[in-house]
Parts: structure tokens; C-alpha cells; sequence
């Protein structure tokens, strides 16, 4: 058993939120994880799964020029492991160097995701050693990367003691970290049938909310929204299903009450996070809760962190409108 590539973050209490929405808020510090976000969770399991099956002898492949590529270039440097990551021309230079830093090569090709990807599946993956094993890392649909981001859950649990929370807020790009988290309240019997999820997207990045009111996969021909890692097209068939299992409530805020959350967010609590984490912030920071709460209450903020927002970038979210 190899050393696990994500950490046990930090659970603590907001006197800023808490006075906001008149109840206990607390916030899962997800962007203390060492790639900056929770996909450290999902993506370092998916690595450290590969390494054990294939006995250290692998090379790990991301199309992702986001979170999730630099989540799988740190947890395959950990490992001693080499990554490539494949990412589209719009991917800004400071990701590009942050990905190059933490260990892996990084290859520039299409004009957006979808063409990396498959430029990463049919040409760079088939040039690898044939005597090492390729392990493809997708951003968000593969299960074990939901057991990974569940873990999130278990660390509440122990954390959170005999404070059940009444609700997790969290934001749902691709639905990973909300599959994780479903399938995570689902071991516990106690929070199976009583903890809300209140799953954020912005208005124009929504395929989450869409395909929980048609009870079916929706997808978007075009997200378009300032927090561009919830831009994905579609969630997985498997996030609906767990929509309808779990206590799920779908929300969307604007692209500016996403970045209003960024700059109150580093105000109030000397964190900066992406605008997808800001989301999140938003329905608590603009109280659009959906759910009943008391004083007693304890909800439970995921923020799930994100290293794309520069010092010039959070003084732009200051001066400008969305």
C-alpha cells in the first residue's frame, strides 16, 4: 500500500457566514489539498490506484488544463510516476507553468477540451513505453475517482462528531465531487436520509440543474460562464440517479454573485479561490438557501478551492461587473 496523495483538511467554523445565514456554517477547507483543490481527493486515488495495479510501472495521462490535470500531476510526482498533460490553446500560461512545475510535461493542442482529449486518447497515450502501462485520468466520470472525493464525507463524519450537518453545500461542475459526496452520505446510516446537498452552478453552466428537473442526462451545446471549470457539457448519468436518492436540492446563482463570493471570501477569510468555488460562497453569502434552518442548525460549506485566480484577477472581480 503506497502513501495516500491527498490530506485530511481542515473543518472550521465562519463567524462571517455563520452571521449571514443565523445558524453554524463551517467550511471543508478543500483548497489546502496539495494541488490546491479537492480534485487532489479523486485524482490522487485514481494515481495511486494505477501505481498499485501496475506495481509502479506507469505513465498517467490528463486532458484537463484545469484543476483536475494539475491534481494528477502532483499526486503521479508524489509517486514517482511520469505524467503528461494534454491542454487545449485556451488554457492560460500561469496553469500551463503550474502543471509544468509540479512534474509533468505539458503538450498544447486544440482549440478546447474535447480536441485535446482526443488528441491525448488516439496520439500520445499510443507513443507511450509499451513495456509501461497507460492510465488515462478524465477530469471527473470514472468511479474510482467518486470513491476518492467520498472520502470527503468520512472526514466530516469524524469531524464533525455529534454536530450532524443538516446540509453540505458544494458546486457541481461535472458532478464528481457531488457523486463523491452522495455516495459518501450513503455509507452513513445516520446522515443517509437526513443531510441535505445543495448542489450550486452558475446560470449559463448548468447542465446539473437542467438534468435534475428532466430527471435525465441534459447536455449544453455551449456553457458559458466566468467560473469556467463548471463548464462541462453534461454530469454523468450516475449523478441524476444519486439526485434522486439522496436529499438533493439544485440551485443556480449569477456569474456575478460567483464572483462577489470570490472577493467576500478573501475579505472575510484571507482565502483566495476560483469563481466555481464562489458559487458555492454565493448561496450562503446571498442567503439563497433552499432549505429551512434554525439557529441550531449546521451547514457545512465545501470550498473546494481552485488555483486560477491570480492577485490581478481578484482586484478585476473588485472593479468589474459580470
Amino acid at each position: 500500500m503506497v502513501k495516500k496523495a491527498y490530506s485530511e483538511t481542515p473543518l472550521v467554523r465562519s463567524g462571517y457566514l455563520s452571521s449571514v445565514l443565523g445558524c453554524n456554517v463551517y467550511l471543508k477547507l478543500e483548497n489546502t489539498q496539495p494541488s490546491g483543490s479537492f480534485k487532489s481527493r479523486g485524482l490522487g486515488t485514481l494515481v495511486q490506484r494505477g501505481v498499485e495495479e501496475h506495481d509502479g510501472n506507469c505513465h498517467f495521462f490528463s486532458s484537463s488544463g484545469g484543476n483536475a490535470g494539475l491534481a494528477a500531476a502532483t499526486a503521479a510526482k508524489q509517486y514517482n510516476q511520469p505524467c503528461t498533460v494534454v491542454v487545449p490553446t485556451t488554457t492560460k500560461g500561469p496553469m500551463k507553468e503550474r502543471i509544468r512545475k509540479a512534474g509533468a510535461e505539458v503538450v498544447v493542442h486544440g482549440a478546447h477540451w474535447a480536441e485535446a482529449d482526443a488528441y491525448l486518447r488516439e496520439t500520445v497515450m499510443k507513443s507511450v513505453d509499451p513495456d509501461v502501462a497507460p492510465v488515462y485520468c478524465h477530469p471527473f466520470d470514472n468511479p474510482v475517482i467518486w470513491e476518492g472525493h467520498s472520502t470527503l464525507v468520512d472526514e466530516l463524519h469524524r469531524q464533525c462528531g455529534a454536530d450532524k450537518p443538516d446540509a453540505i453545500v458544494l458546486a457541481v461542475g461535472g458532478g464528481g465531487l457531488f457523486l463523491g459526496v452522495a455516495k459518501g452520505l450513503e455509507r452513513i446510516k445516520e446522515w443517509r436520509d437526513s443531510v441535505a446537498v445543495v448542489a450550486v452552478e452558475t446560470d449559463n453552466a448548468n447542465c446539473f440543474n437542467l438534468s435534475t428537473h428532466a430527471g435525465k442526462q441534459v447536455r449544453l451545446e455551449h456553457p458559458n460562464s466566468i467560473a469556467t471549470t463548471l463548464g462541462s457539457t453534461y454530469c454523468p448519468p450516475e449523478a441524476v440517479e444519486y439526485s434522486k436518492r439522496i436529499r438533493t436540492h439544485s440551485i443556480t446563482v449569477s456569474d456575478q454573485e460567483a464572483v462577489d463570493g470570490v472577493v467576500s471570501f478573501a475579505e472575510d477569510h484571507k482565502h483566495i479561490v476560483e469563481p466555481a468555488c464562489g458559487a458555492a460562497l454565493a448561496a450562503v453569502y446571498q442567503n439563497k438557501m433552499p432549505i429551512d434552518l434554525t439557529p441550531q442548525s449546521n451547514v457545512v460549506v465545501v470550498v473546494c478551492g481552485g488555483t486560477a485566480t491570480s492577485l490581478e484577477m481578484l482586484d478585476s472581480y473588485r472593479k468589474d461587473s459580470f
